[in-house]
């Protein structure tokens, strides 16, 4: 709750002169002096619910026991010649502000504000509070200054950090943003909006669409929720931020509002600019598992929703020297092992789609028993989104009378270096294992990648 002290600033001589003339100039000056110094307190505000007699007035002083002789006129304006109005505080043009009739409650005085929030005032951030006295001359009397009070809660923006969350070393596909250090009363009352261009980010808006559009190539409005365990908050629906960030500019602009009375949303926090996170680790970015039967294959990068193809192009490794360094997944092995696949002709291409189960890639009278295959990925859907490439290796091994390519420690590496000794964090037995992050079920034998079930083990 804000406490905003209005000083009254002497009259101008000729102001007060004016006065004299229709008022008892000792009463004029009570009323100087009553109003000299106060505190007002805004209840609910930062909220939509805002109703009648919330905003309280406190003096040091007795108020008189007949108040309807006082108003406040509430702008958001900081100057305006309401001493000329009608002493109907109504009848001020609603664009320019209201006026209400001050009510005495206990010792405090309140105000009836209702009216002017459903009036058409553009800026409710910036609301000024004047107070006038009616002395029967058929006008107002201003008898104090016009000072400026916040209607929104007292939240400090200053320290507000934005950082990505939910990235793993194997999965952006639960990407977020995570906002600390600044605390929210009511998170209901808040929105994000995250836009592709800083010009885009509004003082204020009624509807995001007058930004730029809800598609993904301008901006898109989401909402915070509390991040379980922590003080922090994150997107409630992250998938629009993942779409923007993925395009090829890998940048986007975000700004926390809050609604106001008039349901519309002021810019609260400073614009912060937000760069797409560092791509997973080549190998990582998919998962692609060619069978004899069928093709299994996923996304783990940021925009899982929206990367739906992929263009690949299947060819040989006879480099053995490479060969030996995937062996040993040695450092640099996986980048060298993509520049290789880029510049070796395939002995199968085409495209295929992720987060389903296709027919198989494999052409059993391409592949051949023992040798050593690359599959090279390149997403290059929608348009507008950056290009993003990755790479595995496997090696054609047998399967019911069926050739597949086997990864991992389904390979043999047989006739490929020798292997260098290591400790595996999680080893592994004659059961092809394949980790699809969300889930992995290993049972009897039978494994499951996310909802496709995998029934294929290493030849014998």
């Amino acid at each position: 709750m804000k406490k905003i002290k209005l000083l009254i600033v002497l009259l101008l001589s000729f102001v007060a002169i004016d006065v004299v003339k229709a008022v008892d100039e000792d009463t004029f000056s009570d009323d100087i002096t009553l109003f000299n110094a106060l505190d007002i307190e805004i209840d609910g505000k930062g909220t939509n619910e805002l109703t009648d007699d919330i905003i309280t007035i406190k003096i040091d002083k007795d108020i008189p026991s007949d108040v309807s002789k006082y108003y406040a006129v509430i702008s958001n304006k900081s100057t305006g010649d309401f001493s000329a109005t009608a002493s109907n505080p109504t009848t001020i043009n609603k664009t320019d502000g209201v006026g209400s009739v001050l009510k005495k409650s206990g010792s405090n005085l309140t105000i009836n504000t209702h009216t002017y929030y459903e009036s058409n005032a553009t800026d409710l951030s910036k609301l000024y509070f004047t107070i006038y006295a009616d002395y029967g001359d058929s006008k107002l009397t201003q008898i104090s200054t016009s000072e400026r009070a916040d209607v929104y809660n007292e939240v400090d923006f200053s320290k507000l950090e934005i950082a990505h969350e939910g990235l793993t070393s194997s999965t952006q596909e639960y990407a977020n943003l995570r906002f600390s250090k600044v605390k929210l009363a009511n998170v209901d009352n808040y929105s994000v909006v995250i836009c592709s261009k800083k010009e885009l980010v509004k003082e204020s808006y009624q509807d995001v669409s007058a930004q730029g559009g809800e598609d993904s190539t301008n901006c898109v409005e989401t909402y915070l929720r509390e991040l379980e365990g922590s003080n922090d908050l994150i997107l409630s629906n992250p998938n629009p931020y993942a779409k923007l960030i993925s395009l090829k500019d890998g940048k986007v602009y975000v700004a926390i509002y809050q609604e106001d009375p008039t349901h519309t949303y002021v810019r609260v926090s400073d614009i912060k600019e937000i760069s797409r996170p560092e791509d997973l680790a080549l190998g990582k970015r998919t998962s692609i598992f060619l069978f004899d039967d069928y093709t299994s294959s996923f996304f783990w990068n940021m925009g899982s929703e929206l990367r739906t193809k992929y263009n690949y192009k299947i060819g040989v490794i006879d480099d053995k020297s490479l060969l030996a360094k995937l062996k040993n997944e040695e450092s640099g092995s996986m980048a060298e092992l993509l520049e290789y696949a880029k510049k070796n002709k395939a002995v199968l291409s085409g495209s295929s789609t992720f987060a389903k189960s296709d027919a198989t890639l494999i052409d059993q009278n391409k592949v051949v028993l023992g040798k050593y295959y690359f599959l090279y990925a390149e997403i290059t859907d929608p348009s507008g989104y950056y290009t993003l490439e990755d790479v595995h290796f496997y090696e054609c091994m047998k399967y019911n009378g069926k050739l597949w390519l086997a990864q991992g420690d389904d390979m043999s590496w047989e006739g490929i270096g020798e292997t260098k000794t290591k400790t595996k964090k999680n080893p592994k037995t004659g059961i092809a294992t394949y980790t699809a992050i969300t889930l992995s079920v290993v049972a009897l034998g039978i494994i499951y990648i996310k909802t496709k079930k995998v029934t294929k083990f290493p030849q014998s």
